[in-house]
């Protein structure tokens, strides 16, 4: 029993259990005895899913490695707006459907 507010409340059976699991596995240990699934754990990684991590590392460093923005395109949006390729009224009528895409005003 637990006492909280000096009122009596039932133990919680989950908290039973870990206690006990827990008593069960100090005795073991005290005794060096284990379970059969405790003595010999292995692992074996297929050479396919090292070639996966690697890959998935060479992505990783290559995302990391690119710059968010790219200057070269910036440079070449930028000489296109000072030329007036995109002063028209169905470029910004792209642009104002994509804004409001965008944000979900549909």
């Amino acid at each position: 029993m637990v006492r909280i507010n000096d009122v009596s409340q039932p133990d919680d059976p989950r908290r039973m259990q870990r206690a006990d699991a827990r008593r069960s596995q100090e005795a073991r240990e005290a005794t060096g005895t284990r379970r059969p699934s405790e003595t010999a754990d292995s692992v074996e990684v297929s050479n396919e899913a090292r070639g996966a991590q690697e890959m998935q590392q060479r992505l990783t460093d290559a995302a990391r490695n690119t710059p968010d923005v790219r200057q070269d395109r910036v440079a070449a949006a930028r000489e296109k707006m000072q030329a007036g390729a995109y002063d028209s009224e169905a470029v910004r009528g792209t642009i104002a459907d994509r804004l409001l895409e965008q944000f979900g005003i549909e």
